[in-house]
């Protein structure tokens, strides 16, 4: 018995990190305030349909199970979740390591480059680029 309840303890943290949803936005306080494009984008994102972009805001992510660039907008969450592109973050880089010891979730500054597309589950962007902070990329 008391083995099963040291393994709950220890494996129930990485069974909590491991969700497919993103982290809850409240009281993020790195989210970025979305400019007057960002917002206008989110706000139509049908409008931008195959339209190249490059926006600004903070990219969250887990390295495994979803990857988003959001902002806040009028006091509201926005933002897109990201379909295919290069991997803007270098996995073995030991800031990644030391902010993945446990739980993988990274949140930073980040500008995106690429196209809205539509799918059967909504519009994703697609990006060609993601440019983070210098010290994630190494």
């Amino acid at each position: 018995m008391m083995r099963t309840l040291y393994l709950l303890l220890f494996t129930a943290p990485g069974i909590v990190s491991c969700s497919t949803a993103p982290p809850a936005s409240i009281g993020r306080p790195t989210l970025a305030v979305g400019d007057a494009r960002f917002c206008a984008v989110a706000g139509n994102k049908s409008a931008y349909l195959g339209k190249p972009l490059i926006l600004k805001g903070t990219y969250v992510t887990d390295l495994r199970h979803y990857s988003m660039l959001l902002a806040t907008c009028d006091g509201k969450e926005v933002g897109f979740s990201l379909g295919y592109g290069p991997s803007p973050i270098n996995w073995t880089a030991p800031v990644v390591k030391k902010r993945c010891e446990i739980a993988c979730n990274i949140e930073v500054s980040a500008t995106v480059t690429g196209t809205l597309v539509e799918r059967d589950d909504g519009i994703d962007l697609d990006f060609s680029e993601i440019l983070v902070p210098e010290d994630l990329t190494q």
